[in-house]
């Protein structure tokens, strides 16, 4: 059964399950780095917002054993858990500016990959990249990247219907972003021993030695073996944007007592280290092409550049002497 097949079956077969108290939709979505992907809408009558469950991971198990209809039940379980969660507003209130300005957040994308996502949505250019903007869902009162239900892309017929513009929703989310998804920094060797997934646990006190939170604390030192340091929020999701909070660079770049490379590992986190380490940029940007070709998805790939923080002029630019600053 190739995919097409696989996707009308399914269809078919949630559409029995549900009878008429729901619709199932195929849709095609553009995701980042302009992938695109097909999927399922199960919408509820008189919604006018679903999530997307996309299928391509559930084809690949079908094709190593599994039965459609095995997938098809944990289709139903997981459309269940995302309609029990707690959005932190009510769905239909999306239209809604005044209620739904406060969930307004961004992240950052690569510029040059997404050309087709680009046209669809309000963006800020910044070096090679875009700021772009989303809301969050379900971030209120979760503190963990599990638990997290995840976001609403927001597009230009967005702000049509808000009768918005792009600068009045960059000001919220500059305002927003770093309340709802606040900083998280780990030096690196916590990470590769274990630390991290501890502090997630809530097994360790996250204030401690390789942990920086906001504000970032002037007593702690950042002396160790390994001087790199991961930067994202405390959901490790879409956290590369956290480079954009005010003062997080600087505070790090005052604690080493250096200016700063930024390693861009992803979408969702990127990597610091003082350039008192290496004046090497070829050697880092081979090792950002090896993260990237090698441990990152296609779709979570952020850029291919390195960065570096100038802590006097407040400035990110890239190697090329290209400088850019957000206001």
């Amino acid at each position: 059964m190739n995919y097409q097949l696989f996707t009308n079956q399914m269809k078919s077969l949630l559409q029995e399950y549900f009878g008429e108290s729901a619709k199932i939709s195929e849709v095609i979505t553009t995701k980042n780095n302009d992938v695109v992907l097909k999927g399922l809408s199960i919408r509820n009558k008189g919604e006018n917002i679903a999530p997307a469950i996309y299928l391509e991971e559930y084809y690949k198990r079908y094709q190593n054993g599994v039965s459609i209809h095995e997938l098809m039940l944990e289709i139903v379980a997981l459309r269940k858990d995302r309609y029990d969660v707690d959005f932190g507003f009510p769905i239909e209130e999306f239209e809604d500016f005044s209620k739904i300005k406060s969930h307004i957040v961004y992240k950052i994308i690569n510029y040059h990959q997404n050309q087709k996502l680009l046209k669809e949505i309000p963006h800020i250019p910044f070096l090679d990249l875009a700021v772009v903007f989303y809301c969050s869902v379900g971030t209120s009162d979760k503190r963990s990247a599990d638990k997290m239900v995840g976001s609403i892309q927001i597009k230009n017929e967005h702000l049509n219907l808000w009768n918005t513009d792009l600068d009045t929703v960059y000001q919220i989310a500059k305002e927003n972003t770093p309340k709802r998804l606040k900083i998280k920094c780990s030096c690196m060797e916590s990470i590769l021993n274990g630390f991290s997934e501890e502090i997630r646990n809530g097994e360790r006190n996250p204030l401690e030695d390789d942990f920086i939170t906001d504000p970032i604390s002037k007593d702690k030192t950042l002396e160790h073996s390994i001087p790199m340091y991961v930067i994202t929020n405390e959901f490790n999701y879409l956290g590369a944007a956290a480079i954009l909070y005010k003062d997080s660079l600087r505070e790090v770049a005052t604690l080493l007592n250096s200016d700063l490379y930024i390693l861009p590992s992803s979408i969702h986190e990127c990597i610091l280290l003082p350039v008192t380490v290496t004046q090497n940029i070829d050697e880092l940007r081979a090792m950002v092409k090896d993260v990237n070709e090698g441990h990152v998805i296609d779709e979570e790939i952020l850029s291919y550049e390195v960065y570096r923080y100038q802590v006097v002029e407040d400035e990110i630019m890239l190697d090329t002497k290209e400088k850019d600053r957000l206001s």
